[in-house]
């Protein structure tokens, strides 16, 4: 986990590896699901942005600001608030470290803006940043089931 800029990687999050090469392994999701990468600031989370690709930019970075440049590879700089976010609870620049980070499968289009149920990798965050410190994430290796029943 890692920022782009240098001097400020405990305000950000990249899904990458110590090479700078995409560093998730995830497999490719059936058609109607998206990954989200998130991170939880002291209950409330936000969004890294939803991808389908390990080896692309996201769609997210709204939390960059306009400087600097995006890996190509999901990830977040948490910076500045921009205007048409509505965001209360936490204050920007927020530090990463510590904090819990995970990744969803979320239904597309998915409206809410809430994380969804399923998680597939989550880890807390360390308290040494940089590209040198790469942070393992963990698997859940119960899938999840359900059963959907209505009536006649």
């Amino acid at each position: 986990m890692n920022g782009v800029d240098n001097g400020n990687d405990e305000f950000g999050v990249w899904f990458r590896n110590s090479a700078g090469e995409e560093g998730l392994s995830l497999p490719s999701l059936a058609k109607g699901w998206k990954y989200e990468g998130w991170v939880e600031f002291d209950g409330k989370t936000l969004s890294t942005g939803t991808f389908s690709k390990t080896n692309v930019t996201d769609d997210g970075n709204f939390y960059k600001g306009s400087g600097g440049t995006v890996p190509a590879f999901p990830g977040e700089d948490f910076l500045v608030i921009p205007s048409q976010v509505p965001l209360t609870g936490i204050t920007l620049p927020a530090k990463v470290t510590g904090k819990k980070v995970f990744i969803t499968i979320e239904p597309f289009q998915d409206n809410d803006p809430a994380p969804f149920f399923i998680r597939p990798l989550v880890k807390t965050a360390g308290i040494t940043t940089g590209s040198e410190n790469t942070v393992i994430m963990d698997t859940f290796t119960e899938v999840p089931s359900g059963r959907v029943t209505r009536p006649n």
